[in-house]
């Protein structure tokens, strides 16, 4: 079999933002220069979504969730939703390259 020379145009590279807390990944599925959409990256066999929200920066810099707040905590655990947010507050958003 001969080598395959590979398009550039064919393939995207996609450049994914994860974090962990108690040893639960998430990720960073959009972000803004004061906002953050996050996602449960463990989808147990599915390909849905049940954990997915957007924070929000607050002018005293730190972050409120503006929605599904109630998913990481119906779905995670009572605290979780805190955590993602103070997680947030002290390291802030990513930086696009």
């Amino acid at each position: 079999m001969g080598e395959v020379n590979m398009s550039e145009q064919a393939y995207k590279e996609i450049v994914e933002y994860r974090f962990a807390i108690r040893e639960t990944w998430f990720a960073i599925t959009g972000f803004g220069d004061d906002w953050v959409e996050v996602e449960e990256t463990q989808k147990n066999g599915h390909e849905d979504t049940h954990m997915s929200g957007v924070l929000v920066k607050q002018a005293d810099g730190k972050f409120a969730w503006e929605e599904g707040e109630s998913m990481f905590r119906d779905y995670g655990w009572d605290a979780l939703p805190d955590e993602i947010r103070t997680y947030l507050d002290t390291n802030g958003i990513p930086k696009a390259e």
